[in-house]
């Protein structure tokens, strides 16, 4: 994520051009636009040898990549940070594997662009980054939880945040395998349970006047099982993240009903706890949890499912054109 897209790669060419393609002849303002105009704001170099590997790096300015981590305009960076990922760059701030503040997310897009045109020291810019982290993977569990029955697994809701990005992409099944999900789930799973766990307890998630301290942003009246789930990940260490990467082939050939199974997510033999949510899914609850929900996302509930259900309509309708605070 860089200041200005165009200075950087202008410098970039200069220093590494092979990692161009012919495009590198054109200069650095139409590598910049293609990665506005048909990029979805990221610009790509693949195939680049590094220390006897082959990677690819992609480049976003800050103003497009917070734009789409909290309206969700092309889900392209957010899908991908949906799942765990490793920061080369530490973006520092509280719980929830995202970095940022507790509900920070809920601030409103242009308020955090502001923010960040306002910080100038590097450390507080990082923070606003954090910040829109944080707030998509709060959007993003408020999905697999809407997209959930009232009484469900967190194994299940995982699967379904982690299959966002992937939902109308016309390569499922064809070029890109039609089991992909699971094996990123079963091979991450303890990097998901690190992501998504603590939000479940986030006020932000809560249902309104859930438990006495609902912050009418989400749809969770209770959960149970968390805190044992945390324990015994916190007890394998990093030998339960290797043995559940070696297995996720095999959890994945079992097919999309693996959560099921007692041996939910582990990639391994023995069975983690096992977390259920319950959900309040009254239309009072639904109202408050979709209008939170990022404002392109909002824009298709409108139009596609008011006539069918009410209270999408409204949800819709109260939504602020970024993430609504908690209230």
């Amino acid at each position: 994520v860089v200041n200005d897209p165009e200075v950087w790669h202008e410098e970039n060419l200069e220093r590494n051009p092979r990692h161009y393609s012919f495009v590198r002849w054109l200069g650095a303002e139409a590598v910049a636009a293609a990665a506005d105009g048909v990029g979805a704001g990221v610009w790509f170099n693949t195939l680049v040898p590094l220390e006897g590997r082959l990677v690819k790096y992609g480049v976003i300015g800050r103003r497009a990549f917070l734009d789409d981590m909290l309206t969700w305009r092309h889900l392209y960076v957010p899908g991908r940070l949906h799942k765990p990922v490793l920061p080369l760059v530490p973006l520092g701030g509280g719980g929830g594997g995202g970095g940022g503040a507790t509900g920070a997310g809920a601030a409103p897009v242009g308020a955090l662009q502001e923010q960040d045109q306002r910080q100038q020291h590097g450390g507080e810019r990082r923070a606003a980054l954090a910040a829109a982290v944080e707030g998509n993977l709060l959007s993003a569990l408020r999905c697999g939880l809407l997209m959930s029955p009232p009484e469900c697994d967190f194994q299940d809701v995982v699967r379904r945040v982690a299959g966002l990005s992937y939902q109308g992409d016309v390569r499922m099944g064809l070029a890109e395998d039609s089991r992909k999900v699971e094996r990123i789930v079963a091979g991450s799973w303890p990097g998901f349970c690190e992501l998504y766990l603590p939000l479940l307890r986030d006020p932000c998630m809560r249902a309104q006047g859930a438990g006495g301290s609902g912050g009418g942003g989400g749809t969770v009246a209770e959960v149970e099982g968390d805190g044992e789930l945390m324990g015994a990940l916190t007890a394998a260490g990093p030998a339960g993240a290797a043995q559940a990467e070696a297995a996720a082939p095999a959890v994945a050939a079992a097919g999309p009903k693996w959560s099921g199974r007692a041996s939910a997510g582990t990639g391994g033999g023995a069975a983690w706890p096992r977390v259920r949510v319950r959900q309040d899914l009254s239309p009072d609850a639904l109202v408050g949890a979709i209008a939170a929900l990022p404002a392109s996302l909002l824009q298709r509930i409108a139009s596609r499912v008011a006539v069918r259900r009410p209270w999408a309509e409204a949800a819709a309708l109260e939504g602020a054109p970024g993430l609504r605070p908690c209230r």
